[in-house]
């Protein structure tokens, strides 16, 4: 083996190697989509790129009452061994008049946002304070002992926006044995 192949073959393997560096230290795709988190707690004034937002209380209920203005309000009760968490936030878009988009986070468990349309949802106009409900949640009993992530966008596709995560502890939220809402 003269000297030119050693060099080929050492040159060949260097890249080979600096290809498998590049490699595993990419971004992947699902990175790149995600929102980035602004964090705080529950009452503290978050500000993302797009929303800026107070989370100012949570309602744990067994059952929600829609009153329509007829003589037959529904009622949604929680499963057995489950409760409706309630969000409250006080935001202001900054350019989105979409409806907040919003999750729960407990341990390892994602929790989207349950009766849409009971519980009237907070609508966004850019620049305008807007207080009201944020989320409403079906969780179970036990989760109440646990620390949550409660996550706030202002935009359909979370991905193009700064996302709000207020770290809450459930156990210190307000208790109701039932809450109506009158549409």
């Amino acid at each position: 083996m003269t000297w030119r192949r050693v060099l080929n073959w050492g040159v060949f393997a260097v890249l080979v190697v600096c290809a498998i560096l590049v490699r595993n230290h990419q971004i992947d795709k699902v990175e790149l989509q995600e929102p980035i988190d602004v964090r705080g707690a529950e009452g503290q004034r978050l500000i993302g790129r797009n929303i800026a937002a107070t989370l100012t209380g949570i309602t744990i209920t067994d059952s929600v009452i829609g009153d329509y203005g007829d003589d037959h309000p529904e009622i949604y009760a929680a499963h057995n061994g489950w409760v409706l968490a309630i969000f409250s936030i006080d935001a202001q878009s900054t350019v989105s008049d979409d409806k907040t988009n919003t999750d729960l986070v407990i341990a390892e468990n994602t929790y989207g946002t349950r009766y849409m349309g009971i519980v009237p949802e907070l609508q966004l106009t850019p620049g305008i304070p807007n207080q009201g409900y944020a989320g409403t949640f079906e969780i179970p009993v036990s989760a109440l002992q646990s620390r949550a992530s409660f996550r706030v966008t202002g935009s359909g596709n979370p991905s193009r926006d700064s996302r709000l995560v207020f770290d809450v502890t459930l156990a210190n939220a307000q208790r109701v044995p039932a809450v109506s809402y009158t549409h």
